[in-house]
């Protein structure tokens, strides 16, 4: 990867995470976004009520779709094999998908928060 494509993907991901901020914040959640570099964790989420917070690891894609015979269209994103061994009951995934925004009209896309629960 140049060093050009490494800024864009920090860009794009910085984009997803703060999109994501709003978004959560718009539903009277309580978002942090902590420094830069912290393994796991884009985003720290709690409610008012509880205290407690969560973290959340973003993914964001530009061109994250993919159209598949039998399935239609899927979304697809790269993750390290360390992220999937990773258990962590307070740790969530949330997937945006950018489409061509800002150049468009179209929103991004939050395609799902998941609870990451693996099996052994």
């Amino acid at each position: 990867m140049s060093p050009q494509d490494k800024r864009s993907s920090v860009i794009i991901g910085a984009c997803g995470e703060h999109y994501l901020a709003g978004y959560l914040s718009g539903f009277g959640l309580i978002v942090a976004m902590p420094r830069a570099g912290i393994p796991g964790c884009d985003l720290l989420v709690a409610t008012s009520k509880s205290g407690r917070a969560a973290r959340l690891q973003v993914k964001t894609g530009t061109q994250s779709t993919k159209t598949d015979r039998e399935e239609g269209k899927i979304y697809l994103w790269w993750t390290s094999p360390t992220v999937i061994k990773r258990e962590d009951q307070n740790l969530w995934y949330a997937y945006v998908w950018l489409k061509d925004w800002p150049n468009k009209e179209h929103l991004p896309e939050v395609l799902g928060l998941q609870e990451v629960v693996w099996v052994n």
